[in-house]
């Protein structure tokens, strides 16, 4: 007798996938992270989507397979409505463990930009023990209160959200302070070199608009520096683990004033010049007093 193999049809429904990604890099964390919160189920898949597959109070959306269930239905809730607070841990340490909030159900409408097909990105801040390429500029903060500035061992600030910007006032990296104070940023794609171009009497302006590359580099090498700023975000005495979300949502109540070890007055951003392949360290104590 010949024997027939059938395959079982498993159908599921998801309920939305998070994309982890790298907050410096900007690329895809592709390896495992703990993902939980209380109330939903994930599983990661091979495109390292953590995929919900369950969620407390939407047990009817995993089985409506030809459509979403009925809005107006006063049983379903509305989209959003639901709220869950996710952690994510990296098991190695190398980021920083982080919270986030869920609001589900997520819209079906692939018009939307908040719709069920599209995964949610979630940035993850690295530790200060992550692996760094030799030709990023790095910054390594610690940051205390200011209240303790004058005790030898002042008390760390957690959770605090360090901002980099450029000449643009664009917020080009940033990083967060663990449960000792410490942070580290990271900066990549810092311009390495230029050419100082040397004046010759007998180029015109014509000549210098030309695509003559010995005319545009004809002088020595000179090595960057680029010019930022760094502006400090703080809730005060927020549990630990941070929601970066929330902070960047409040940008103008939370960011907080501060100084430097080495100056005594208080400013609410801070100068620096970033150079390829360095690193540089920073003492900042935080008023978390002001309002």
């Amino acid at each position: 007798m010949r024997r027939i193999k059938v395959k079982e049809t498993i159908d599921r429904r998801a309920l939305g996938a998070l994309r982890l990604v790298d907050n410096a890099t900007k690329t895809p964390v592709g390896r495992a992270m703990t993902v939980f919160a209380d109330g939903l189920k994930f599983f990661p898949n091979r495109s390292h989507l953590y995929v919900i597959s369950h969620a407390r109070g939407l047990e009817s959306h995993l089985t409506a397979f030809e459509s979403p269930p009925d809005a107006s239905n006063p049983n379903e809730p509305d989209i959003g409505s639901q709220k869950f607070n996710v952690t994510i841990r990296d098991p190695l340490g190398k980021y920083l463990t982080r919270s986030l909030q869920l609001s589900l159900p997520l819209n079906p409408d692939r018009e939307e930009d908040d719709h069920i097909f599209k995964p949610i990105q979630v940035p993850l801040f690295s530790s200060p023990t992550c692996d760094l390429n030799p030709n990023w500029s790095i910054i390594r903060a610690s940051v205390f209160d200011l209240a303790d500035i004058n005790i030898e061992n002042p008390t760390p600030v957690q959770g605090a959200l360090l901002r980099i910007s450029n000449a643009s006032d664009e917020i080009i990296a940033g990083g967060m302070s663990d449960k000792r104070g410490e942070a580290v940023i990271i900066v990549p794609g810092i311009p390495v070199s230029d050419f100082a171009r040397e004046e010759d009497p007998e180029l015109d302006d014509e000549d210098l608009g030309s695509d003559n590359e010995d005319d545009l580099a004809s002088g020595s090498v000179v090595e960057m520096e680029t010019p930022v700023k760094l502006t400090v975000v703080v809730a005060t005495n927020a549990p630990w683990p941070v929601d970066p979300e929330k902070l960047k949502q409040n940008i103008e109540d939370l960011q907080k004033h501060f100084r430097s070890e080495m100056d005594a007055e208080l400013i609410n951003e801070l100068d620096l010049k970033l150079k390829t392949g360095k690193t540089q360290s920073i003492r900042l104590f935080i008023d978390l007093t002001q309002d």
